[in-house]
């Protein structure tokens, strides 16, 4: 049985780092796009992936800096207040960040 019956209206991507793990990501997001083209991604990442995915059609990048520390949390849970997604595509593998970023996802 599939997990959507039809298309969600939105998802949020969560891969912090790791330019490589960041450029095998790129594949699920061309695939998502394919199959759901009127489905709105929102891709959570660190900074410096940000720069590089930050015109990529289709797709709402948010940088996320950890250097910041908890301030850089402050900074995205603010950036996600509020809003809601279908569907939270976690691919991050430290637990860290993940608990934290997980939370401010459902701010």
């Amino acid at each position: 049985m599939p997990l959507f019956q039809t298309p969600p209206s939105s998802i949020c991507i969560l891969r912090l780092s790791a330019i490589g793990d960041c450029c095998h990501a790129l594949a699920l997001v061309r695939v998502i796009q394919r199959a759901w083209p009127e489905t709105r991604i929102t891709w959570v990442t660190g900074k410096i992936e940000a720069t590089l995915f930050a015109d990529l059609p289709g797709v709402e990048v948010i940088p996320f800096d950890k250097s910041k520390g908890w301030r850089g949390y402050r900074e995205l849970w603010q950036t996600l207040k509020g809003r809601k997604f279908d569907a939270l595509l976690h691919l991050q593998a430290c637990h860290f960040n993940s608990l934290h970023l997980q939370q401010a996802s459902q701010a």
